[in-house]
């Protein structure tokens, strides 16, 4: 079933919900300072919540950035319900707490009411439904109370819930959070993930990338083990083992706990992103 979807700017972007929501083939990312992505395959299907981990460096805000329509791949290709990345407008890309320049002078409704203007164009001003989809995201992520706050005087949590309540404001289907729980405590990291959960019931499909893996083997059903190339996708058991882990994480691996289906990783991550990415 092909489904049209229109922006009031008038671009037309087309549904074949019959494939996958997410398609890469031989998807290859090269920087001047060496490869991000080798050849990576996979496909994601809606309302799928797909944890993405891997070492740093690995390609994950990369893969994100391409999936987005933000980077374009050096070989290979990606496909959002069998077109170009760019041409659609139901995917969110929540980019790392880090590099979002929090002293810029926009509230949270003015955040927010961005994920209308790939709807109403870049000329036009909000209407009465602009304004009513903003006020309902709020409302999802319970922060009526926070509309005239500047960005920087919200904590961590609040901060990913707003990004979020953009997304919804802009009816995406996809949604991409590159690590949405690095900073947070364990009470925000447990509201986010109570948040996701309905999200993923409400049909939008979820992929998130993490360097925790105990919280990937928690509380996701299908793992991407990422390094450059494709390690492994499947299931928590299936990814997450000896094998696979030391085949993407090499000597960063220190402590490795099967008990339970967890796993102990000893990552020397940092938030400074992928390749300057």
């Amino acid at each position: 079933m092909r489904q049209a979807r229109w922006s009031l700017n008038g671009y037309r972007a087309v549904h074949d919900t019959a494939r996958p929501i997410v398609r890469a083939v031989d998807l290859t990312v090269t920087y001047e300072s060496g490869p991000a992505l080798d050849r990576v395959s996979f496909e994601v299907y809606k309302g799928e919540r797909l944890a993405v981990v891997g070492p740093n460096g690995a390609g994950k805000s990369t893969l994100f950035k391409v999936i987005a329509g933000i980077l374009q791949p050096t070989a290979g290709r990606i496909e959002i319900y069998g077109g170009v990345p760019g041409e659609h407008i139901c995917v969110a890309y929540v980019p790392q707490r880090s590099v979002v320049d929090w002293r810029f002078p926009v509230t949270v409704y003015d955040v927010v009411m961005m994920g209308r203007v790939g709807r109403i164009g870049l000329l036009r001003r909000p209407g009465r439904e602009d304004h009513q989809k903003v006020q309902q995201a709020l409302a999802r992520v319970g922060l009526s109370d926070f509309v005239s706050r500047q960005i920087a005087q919200l904590s961590g949590g609040q901060q990913q819930r707003m990004f979020l309540a953009r997304a919804l404001a802009q009816e995406a289907e996809l949604m991409l959070l590159d690590e949405p729980f690095t900073g947070l405590d364990l009470p925000s990291q447990n509201d986010l993930l109570d948040l996701l959960e309905r999200l993923q019931r409400e049909g939008i499909t979820l992929m998130i990338s993490l360097h925790d893996l105990n919280l990937a083997a928690q509380h996701f059903t299908r793992v991407m083990l990422l390094n450059r190339s494709l390690i492994a996708l499947g299931s928590p058991q299936e990814v997450l083992n000896t094998q696979t882990l030391l085949a993407a994480y090499g000597g960063q691996l220190h402590i490795l706990s099967e008990q339970v289906g967890q796993v102990v990783l000893g990552d020397t991550c940092c938030d400074g992103g992928e390749h300057g990415a």
